[in-house]
């Protein structure tokens, strides 16, 4: 057989152990998470990003309302074709939206994937629109040439690659919750689905078990009969003693001659 890639006493060649374990590393790194921001729950971090999203596709409506439809402008000013297309995005994320909230609610993988869809193809051009914001904003429209031009320049280069490292991260994170919501949905919590399936067997059960001991006394209109006792406390072999149909009335009458 070939060489074991992960195993401790493999034979690599002596330069591959950093590549084992580089590989190593990314493979625990893209394993599905279990926790959000190391502590809360998964759909707590999906209903906060589903949150955000909804109230920036609010703002959006209603900023395009209030410059169109009541000619009032509260919110800042953008050119018409950019509020045009922020309103077309909005209304084209509120489908998505609503898939993800019934997902979330109701641990629907189907409408949590179509989410995480939308998130990626969101990821892709938000990403490009940043980047090309980034891009216009040089450092030929900073005001004035004189001294201390050069070390503004160098700021806001800075400034903008840290802010788009900073917002790669953050949506790259969103993304990878939302995909390890998705993971953990279709792999199945066994744990919490063998305790259902336990307590709904044990329901059905003592509702059977109730149902067929209603009217199981003499000619089955008696009183129900008492459940047997095994003769020796808590062995399965043992015989059982009682859990017999009283004939007439309740009491049975154990003395010879009976009591007048």
């Amino acid at each position: 057989s070939g060489p074991i890639l992960f195993g401790g006493n493999s034979d690599h060649p002596p330069g591959a152990a950093p590549a084992v374990a580089t590989m190593k590393l990314l493979l625990k790194l893209l394993s599905p998470m279990d926790s959000f921001c190391c502590g809360c729950s998964l759909d707590f971090g999906i209903k906060l990003i589903l949150l955000y999203q909804s109230l920036s596709c609010a703002y959006d409506v209603l900023s395009v309302l209030n410059s169109f439809v009541l000619e009032a402008k509260v919110f800042a000013e953008t050119s018409p074709s950019s509020e045009a297309f922020n309103l077309f995005c909005a209304l084209a994320s509120i489908p998505f939206i609503t898939c993800g909230w019934s997902g979330v609610l109701h641990e629907a993988e189907t409408h949590l994937r179509l989410y995480l869809a939308f998130l990626l193809a969101n990821l892709g051009l938000d990403t490009g629109m940043v980047l090309l914001s980034l891009f216009h904003a040089s450092c030929s429209q900073l005001p004035g040439s004189g001294a201390g031009s050069a070390y503004a320049c160098g700021t806001l280069r800075i400034f903008n690659f840290s802010y788009l490292s900073l917002w790669l991260f953050i949506s790259v994170y969103c993304v990878f919750i939302v995909w390890s919501r998705c993971e953990q949905l279709q792999a199945g919590d066994t744990s919490e689905g063998f305790k259902a399936m336990a307590a709904s067997a044990e329901a059905k059960e003592q509702a059977a078990l109730k149902k067929s001991m209603q009217y199981t006394g003499l000619f089955g209109v008696g009183p129900a009969i008492t459940a047997s006792q095994p003769l020796v406390y808590g062995s399965l072999a043992s015989p059982v003693v009682g859990g017999g149909a009283e004939i007439f009335g309740r009491h049975h009458e154990t003395e010879y001659p009976p009591a007048a």
